[in-house]
């Protein structure tokens, strides 16, 4: 009675585990699905609401990585999935978003930076997915996240989401474009999201920076997504400045010691 009742828990157990092995696979379907409604919302001119489909999208990518890793369920089909899923919600439907929001007014060429980001994205994309071993936990990711790319355009647009037809504001996005496609192909080394440990003991900072951005979200929705993604968009060209602006003052600093 005793060996049968440990069976039927160990059988329920084993149940419950593989239901959980289906989370990141719900959740990688459900980001592809907000990556489709985007694209939709963007056909529909309805701009905002394509912005806020990419934010959950991003959201529920950072989650089902996480929890593939928690429920050790990563695997290679997963990886591939995961990619062709990203694609689609921070590879097609930001570049759509923003050439109907702002690139088709820039001189007929808009289309052009629009693709441009879009072939970088699914670059860095391929390069992750050759080098990607699944379960392992990344200190860093070399070149941008294509998702933090993705959240940066969605994060204007919900600044202001009617058409941008102002030419110098054109201008200066097929810069911003260009910026980031050439972030997401490099090999600066960006802090990956998996590096957070969301244990309430050892890290409640974590979690009152987590509310205190859900609190600005919400009340200033139309900045606040540019307020985060923004300066970790830009922190690691600023490393790699910084790191040459030192490297040159000690090399001037050397010869002016070996010339006296």
């Amino acid at each position: 009675m005793i060996r049968k009742r440990i069976r039927r828990k160990r059988t329920k157990l084993r149940k419950r585990i593989e239901g959980l092995h289906l989370i990141p696979a719900v959740l990688t379907i459900a980001n592809l699905f907000f990556g489709f409604l985007a694209i939709k919302n963007v056909i529909s001119e309805k701009f905002k609401i394509a912005a806020l489909m990419i934010i959950i999208s991003w959201i529920l990518d950072i989650l089902d990585g996480r929890i593939a890793r928690i429920t050790k369920s990563a695997s290679h089909f997963g990886i591939q999935i995961d990619s062709l899923a990203d694609a689609i919600s921070f590879g097609i439907a930001p570049s759509l978003l923003i050439y109907y929001w702002a690139l088709k007014n820039f001189y007929h060429i808009g289309w052009v930076f629009g693709f441009i980001y879009l072939m970088a994205g699914v670059l860095r994309l391929a390069r992750f997915n050759i080098t990607a071993v699944p379960g392992e936990e990344k200190k860093y990711f070399i070149g941008l996240p294509i998702p933090a790319a993705a959240v940066s355009i969605a994060g204007f647009v919900l600044y202001n989401n009617k058409v941008v037809e102002d030419k110098l504001i054109l201008i200066l996005l097929t810069i911003y474009i260009l910026f980031i496609s050439l972030l997401m192909i490099s090999n600066l080394k960006y802090t990956s999201y998996e590096k957070l440990n969301f244990k309430i003991t050892k890290n409640f900072w974590i979690f009152l920076v987590l509310a205190m951005f859900f609190g600005v979200f919400y009340f200033y929705s139309q900045i606040s997504v540019l307020l985060i993604i923004v300066p970790y968009i830009f922190y690691a060209p600023f490393l790699l400045l910084r790191k040459k602006m030192l490297t040159l003052i000690k090399k001037r600093e050397r010869e002016v010691l070996d010339a006296q």
